[in-house]
């Protein structure tokens, strides 16, 4: 999920949600390649180890893209 807040042209304060994904990364894979990110936008990513008996603890942390996106 990414929620980005700035000022529109008329000085109003705006709020933009990019909505929630789920991403399954493979075992034999060690990372992840998102595109399509909003410019200076914050997201929280959670991650968490699937086993076989379950999923394991939850991880969150939050990144802000740059200008450039």
């Amino acid at each position: 999920e990414g929620i980005k807040k700035y000022k529109d042209q008329f000085g109003l304060e705006q709020t933009l949600i990019d909505k929630e994904q789920a991403k399954y990364v493979p075992p034999t894979e060690t990372s992840l390649y998102i595109d399509g990110l909003v410019p200076k936008t914050v997201y929280t990513f959670k991650i968490s180890a699937k086993y076989p008996n379950g999923w394991g603890p939850e991880y969150e942390f939050g990144v802000e893209t740059s200008i450039d996106g």
